[in-house]
């Protein structure tokens, strides 16, 4: 994959105007038939054959005033209850329009809307929709948009956050998270996440009922951590989350799915960070 990414910084004033473009290009080195729809290579709906390259241009207009933001166009929302996924060749991107603002300051107040996508093996944008993994829902899953606004604190290691967001006539979904890193004097960190998500609107993917809980501790010695978490997934239905990208519980970080009906994780973890070694983006997981 070839990915261009330009970031604008903004114009002097009161109010600063900036511009961001990107441009991405996947190309097939080996594929068939039998591999595609795994979410990295654009492919054929009919005969499911990969193309040998697929492109995508996009554009973020951006303005800026003291500590508040507003982009408009194409966006890569990364929060507890919307995930632009980057976990294939190219990223997922949404179309919409979010304001940050951390003029509040401890707080950071974020609201948006999108209304299309792009998915990680497309080229062309389309409605956002619920995710159809393992049919667990039925019913027509495209929307016309979908919204989400938050609220977070940041004191010292802890941060705490509130969401919520709606896909307009399938679900809405309320979410707190709470999270605490390492200090010097506290080598401890952990996470804890509870999600409720119910049928909005005409509910047109049916009934949607569900209660998530999810909490994750470790220790940190020197640059190694071992952790244990669990999650519990409760309710009539499986947990709902946007087609295309990641669940947003720590426990499918990666790239898988625990959150079915009545579903029951354990997880035992341990991270190694190669920083001694001046390797400090490389990380392994077990």
């Amino acid at each position: 994959a070839f990915i261009f990414n330009y970031q604008s910084g903004y114009t002097e004033g009161l109010i600063g105007l900036g511009l961001d473009l990107q441009a991405d290009l996947g190309l097939k080195l080996d594929s068939d038939s039998q591999h595609t729809g795994t979410g990295i290579l654009e492919y054929n709906k009919t005969t499911r054959e990969p193309v040998d390259e697929f492109h995508r241009i996009y554009a973020t207009a951006k303005i800026k005033a003291s500590k508040s933001e507003v982009k408009a166009g194409a966006l890569k929302p990364r929060n507890p209850v919307i995930f632009a996924s980057p976990a294939r060749l190219l990223d997922q991107t949404y179309q919409g329009v979010e304001f940050t603002t951390l003029d509040i300051q401890p707080l950071k107040f974020v609201v948006g809307y999108v209304d299309e996508v792009i998915q990680r093996d497309d080229s062309e944008w389309t409605e956002v929709s619920l995710t159809p993994l393992q049919k667990r829902f039925s019913g027509d899953f495209s929307s016309s948009h979908f919204i989400y606004s938050g609220l977070e604190y940041q004191k010292d290691q802890h941060h705490i956050s509130y969401y919520y967001a709606k896909l307009n006539d399938i679900y809405q979904q309320y979410a707190i998270n709470y999270n605490l890193t390492t200090s010097p004097e506290l080598p401890i960190l952990g996470k804890v996440q509870l999600y409720r998500t119910l049928a909005s609107g005409a509910a047109q993917a049916g009934k949607i009922d569900n209660f998530t809980v999810g909490s994750i501790w470790g220790w940190k010695y020197g640059a190694n951590t071992f952790s244990l978490g669990g999650m519990l997934s409760q309710g009539d239905t499986a947990l709902a989350y946007l087609s295309g990208g990641d669940t947003p519980m720590f426990v499918d970080n990666m790239s898988s799915d625990f959150v079915n009906k009545n579903e029951r994780v354990w997880s035992v973890r341990y991270d190694r960070h190669f920083a001694d070694f001046n390797l400090s983006n490389l990380n392994i997981m077990l």
